[in-house]
């Protein structure tokens, strides 16, 4: 079973990496990519073209 592909994107250090932490733990999803900002996150999804982008809104 292939895993599904993940972002994490939050301004927020210590939200991020409890988020890392919480969903590497799950055994379908792979965490590929984290950042701190939009930016970050953009370059991130054009490199490793994730399935899923978990973002902050603000």
């Amino acid at each position: 079973m292939e895993k599904t592909r993940l972002i994490v994107v939050d301004d927020e250090a210590l939200f991020r990496e409890m988020l890392v932490r919480t969903l590497s733990a799950e055994p379908g999803l792979e965490v590929v990519g984290v950042a701190g900002d939009g930016e970050t996150a953009v370059s991130l999804a054009r490199e490793k073209r994730p399935d899923v982008v978990l973002m902050d809104i603000e």
